[in-house]
């Protein structure tokens, strides 16, 4: 096996990494965090309209 192979099988994926709800929905009452991503029952965000 190759140095570069070595070196890239040791990184992790960014698959692997964990994943943040982003700061904007955090204490939204209208989503919900999965642990892996936001999921907004409404189609806009009402946050961004307040900030």
């Amino acid at each position: 096996m190759s140095k570069q192979r070595k070196k890239n099988r040791n990184k992790a994926s960014p698959q692997k990494q964990k994943q943040q709800q982003p700061v904007l929905c955090k204490g939204c009452v209208w989503g919900e965090w999965l642990g892996y991503k936001q999921i907004c029952k409404i189609p806009r965000c009402i946050r961004g309209e307040w900030k």
